[in-house]
């Protein structure tokens, strides 16, 4: 009877420990949850970065380029 107390606790302990994992991996980094979520960071940044320059057109390669890097370095800094 105790032993099979003791098993059905450790395996509750291991699922909980295991959801608390992926709840933490999918929190830190967007590009471990979906790719909208991360579009849309991207998406986000760059408007920023064209609101910034005082929305003058011609640079939205350079401002996609640069949110990508900036959403990327910010998901690393998170792990």
């Amino acid at each position: 009877m105790m032993m099979e107390v003791i098993r059905k606790l450790k395996r509750k302990s291991a699922a909980k420990k295991q959801s608390v994992q992926q709840e933490q991996s999918e929190k830190t980094s967007p590009a471990a949850g979906n790719p909208e979520e991360l579009f849309s960071l991207i998406e986000k940044k760059a408007y920023e970065f064209y609101e910034k320059r005082g929305r003058t057109e011609g640079n939205d390669l350079i401002d996609w380029y640069e949110a990508e890097k900036a959403v990327m370095e910010s998901s690393d800094n998170q792990k």
